[in-house]
């Protein structure tokens, strides 16, 4: 069995009534899946759940069938649970009960400064959830940018195809291949998306990049954008816009060279 480093990662589906779920990692190494499988016997927790949105630490591993999993998990509390867990000292009692029998003006003072605060705590928790709302406001922003930019150059080099088939130098029939090439690419994409949710088998990156340098790299880039898979792991956009400099250079030389 491949073995990994420990790693970190959250809980982003948990079945308790099937005992099994799947973990996200912070920052996946090239090649790992995007998320792994787990089960409830690999959690140690002393008897306790997993949760949704739970922050973990795990190792990955990969059996023998091919198919990674975490397991040896550790769930890392947040200093929230450690602060909830403490157990109330005398000072701390003696400040509630005074707190709990307010007298006379002062009493009241306090109280509507407790409320006040109370109010302002409640207020202060409510940027998170508008920043959760701007950042999937800037993943679409970025997301209907990357398919303009792919348009345009998909654009280009549908022009530079109809070049080489008018002069000659290219057959209608690379049309057909392309077309199937295209296919290909985004049937890989889309299957290695559902394996890297599932913890299968990986489709190899080598094998993408092959099918974006001879000419699917148009489905290979939709793919990307719309099933939001590899566009957010900077090694290989790098590669994907290598080959696509590389088939269009190729592409010009055959044409006007």
């Amino acid at each position: 069995m491949a073995k990994r480093p420990a790693a970190f990662g959250r809980i982003e589906r948990w079945d308790d009534a099937r005992g099994f779920g799947f973990i996200v990692p912070e920052t996946p190494a090239s090649g790992d899946p995007d998320r792994l499988f787990f089960h409830i016997r690999d959690y140690g927790a002393d008897g306790a759940r997993p949760t949704a949105g739970e922050r973990v630490r795990f190792t990955p591993q990969r059996d023998d069938d091919g198919r990674w999993q975490a397991v040896r998990i550790a769930s890392i509390p947040t200093p929230a649970s450690h602060a909830s867990g403490r157990a109330p000292t005398r000072t701390s009692t003696a400040s509630a009960s005074r707190t709990a029998r307010p007298s006379g003006k002062r009493g009241i003072a306090r109280s509507s400064k407790t409320a006040s605060r109370g109010k302002t705590s409640n207020t202060s928790r409510r940027p998170p959830v508008a920043r959760s709302a701007r950042a999937g406001e800037a993943a679409g922003t970025s997301a209907r940018g990357g398919l303009l930019t792919l348009g345009f150059v998909v654009s280009v080099w549908l022009g530079v195809l109809a070049a080489a088939i008018s002069a000659g130098r290219l057959p209608t029939a690379a049309l057909g291949v392309l077309a199937v090439l295209n296919g290909l690419a985004f049937v890989a994409f889309a299957l290695d998306k559902h394996a890297a949710r599932t913890g299968r088998w990986r489709t190899p990156e080598a094998h993408l990049h092959l099918l974006e340098l001879l000419g699917g790299w148009p489905a290979a880039g939709l793919a990307q954008q719309v099933l939001r898979h590899k566009r957010a792991k900077p090694a290989y956009r790098r590669v994907y816009i290598a080959m696509i400099a590389l088939h269009l250079l190729a592409l010009v030389l055959w044409t006007f060279a």
